[in-house]
């Protein structure tokens, strides 16, 4: 989905759960990547947070938006535990998360949209669409294999059309 439908999907989440659904939309996080990301994971001062991937991989470092470092510093810390994202005191469980997405998703109008698609997927194709290379897009999202990434190039073909060549003859 597009940025401006990612921010509507943020509008009809409950503005406790917003820090967590933004970062996951403005980075392509995994949804466990965003449950267990920890304290000690981030640098605000640089504005980069290393994520720990789901999947065994090495860890990567993102470059933060403005905007999730702001959520960072205003979401309070938990005694309990070191999750940067947690509600009621205790961190976001898989269900939970799932959940509160597929509610936001619901009610902005986008029942056929993941929660992955709403976070991993768009922001690949945002990257694309801005100019990045593949490349980038699979450093960015943690992709081991360059073929993961290359998925998302697909969702470009109507994109193509602003940079095809305009026929001047007339036959």
């Amino acid at each position: 989905i597009s940025e401006e439908d990612q921010e509507i999907v943020l509008e009809m989440a409950p503005a406790i759960h917003r820090p967590i659904i933004r970062i996951i939309g403005y980075h392509g996080l995994r949804l466990y990547e965003a449950r267990t990301l920890l304290h000690s994971d981030l640098k605000l001062e640089d504005g980069i947070s290393n994520i720990r991937t789901a999947k065994g991989g090495p860890p990567r470092s993102i470059l933060l938006d403005p905007q999730v470092i702001q959520d960072i510093k205003s979401t309070p810390r938990c005694l309990n535990h070191q999750f940067v994202f947690h509600h009621n005191g205790k961190p976001y469980t898989k269900t939970t998360l799932w959940k509160i997405m597929r509610k936001a998703l619901n009610e902005a109008g986008f029942p056929h949209i993941t929660p992955s698609q709403y976070g991993r997927h768009s922001h690949a194709s945002h990257i694309l669409q801005r100019g990045g290379s593949t490349r980038l897009a699979q450093d960015i999202l943690g992709h081991a294999d360059i073929r993961t990434t290359e998925r998302y190039t697909h969702t470009l073909v109507e994109d193509q059309a602003a940079v095809q060549r305009r026929k001047s003859i007339a036959n």
